[in-house]
C-alpha cells in the first residue's frame, strides 16, 4: 500500500485498487480491479453483485457468480481496433442478455451503484442499458438506466412513487462514455442526505434532489434485463456495452472520478489492459511512490500499469 494505491499479486493475477480509509460501510470503501491474461474487470466498488460484459458475454467477473444468460446472439469484439478491452454490441428485440430473480439484486433502501461503458451510433428512440423490473412493472419495484429518444441518459427508481436523475447532455455521439448511477442508502441520510445522482465520465451531469422515498425495490418476480426492458421490448440498437458493474454500495465522487481516469486509456485504439505473461502468475509487483503506477514481474515480462492501461511492456528472457 502506498499513498492509499494497493497492489497485490498471486498466482492467479494481479489486483491493483485503493483504500479509502476515511469511508464508513457503505459510502466509498474500496475499489479494486482484477487483471488477468484473458479480461480486466475495470475497477470495482465494495459488494459488487455483477461484473459483466468484462471481455465475455455471459461471465460474471465479480465475487457472487452471476453469470447471465444470452438471448439470442449477441456480438463481442475489440472495443477500439486492437485493444485488449472487449465489448458487446448487437442488442435487439431477440438479441439480450436476461438473469432471473435473484435476491442479490434485491436493495430494498440499501444504496447500490450501476457503472458502464458506453458508446451510441445515435438513437431517434428509448433504448434501455439496464432494467430490473418484472414485465408491466406496473408500481412494482423497478430499476432503469435509460436512452431517452433526445440522447440523454435517465437513471430512474419506481414503486408508488418515482425518483430520476437525467443527465443534462446527449451522448450519443459515437464515442465512448463511462457512466455511473449510485443511489445511497435511505437509513443513512433519510430523503433529504440521500444521492440520486448520475455521473457521466466522471462528471456529476444529473440528480434527482426531491428523492421521494415510497415502497420497496424488493421484487420475487423481477427479472434484470441489459440492452432491453423487462417487456422485451425498447432494445439499446445503437448501444455497445462493456465493464458492466452492479454493486450493494455507493462510490464517492472522487472514486467515480478514479475509476474513470483509471479505465479511459481502456477504451482507444491498441489499448493493452491484460497481463501478458505466458500464465496469469504474478511474481513481484510494486507502487512507485512518486507516479503511483504499479509495476508487475512475471516469469517472462514485466508491465508498468498506468492506472488500469499497461503503459510500458518488457520482455523478460
Amino acid at each position: 500500500i502506498v499513498n492509499g494505491k494497493v497492489a497485490t499479486a498471486n498466482t492467479s493475477g494481479l489486483t491493483i485498487g485503493s483504500v479509502d480509509d476515511a469511508a464508513d460501510s457503505e459510502y466509498g470503501d474500496n475499489l479494486n480491479a482484477l487483471v488477468k491474461r484473458t479480461y480486466n474487470t475495470g475497477l470495482l466498488p465494495a459488494d459488487t453483485r455483477l461484473c459483466l460484459y468484462a471481455n465475455s458475454k455471459t461471465a460474471d467477473r465479480g465475487p457472487y457468480g452471476n453469470s447471465v444468460g444470452e438471448n439470442g446472439t449477441l456480438s463481442l469484439a475489440a472495443a477500439e481496433t486492437g485493444s485488449e478491452i472487449q465489448a458487446v454490441s448487437g442488442f435487439s428485440a431477440s438479441n439480450y442478455s436476461r438473469k432471473g430473480y435473484d435476491a442479490d439484486f434485491d436493495f430494498s433502501s440499501t444504496g447500490f451503484s450501476i457503472a458502464f461503458w458506453i458508446k451510441s451510433s445515435g438513437t431517434v428512440v428509448a433504448e434501455y442499458f439496464v432494467h430490473r423490473a418484472r414485465p408491466a412493472p406496473g408500481t412494482n419495484a423497478q430499476i432503469y438506466v435509460k436512452f431517452q429518444s433526445s440522447g440523454k441518459i435517465e437513471f430512474t427508481q419506481s414503486t408508488t412513487v418515482t425518483d430520476s436523475a437525467v443527465s443534462a447532455n446527449a451522448y450519443d455521439d459515437g464515442k465512448w462514455h463511462f457512466v455511473v448511477c449510485r443511489r445511497g442508502d435511505f437509513t443513512l441520510g433519510g430523503s433529504s442526505g440521500t444521492p440520486f445522482e448520475l455521473y457521466v465520465d466522471g462528471v456529476l451531469d444529473g440528480e434527482d434532489t426531491s428523492m421521494n422515498i415510497g415502497g420497496s425495490l424488493d421484487d420475487a418476480s423481477a427479472t434484470l434485463s441489459i440492452g432491453i426492458d423487462s417487456d422485451t421490448a425498447n432494445p439499446a440498437t445503437s448501444a455497445t456495452l462493456s465493464l458492466l458493474r452492479i454493486s450493494k454500495s455507493v462510490p464517492t465522487a472522487a472514486q467515480i472520478r478514479q475509476m474513470y481516469e483509471a479505465e479511459n486509456g481502456m477504451f482507444v485504439a491498441n489499448a493493452k489492459c491484460l497481463l501478458q505473461g505466458a500464465t496469469d502468475a504474478v511474481l513481484h509487483v510494486d507502487i512507485d511512490p512518486i507516479t503511483g503506477n504499479v509495476i508487475a514481474t512475471q516469469a517472462d515480462s514485466q508491465v508498468i500499469w498506468n492506472g488500469l492501461v499497461a503503459e510500458t511492456i518488457r520482455s523478460i528472457a
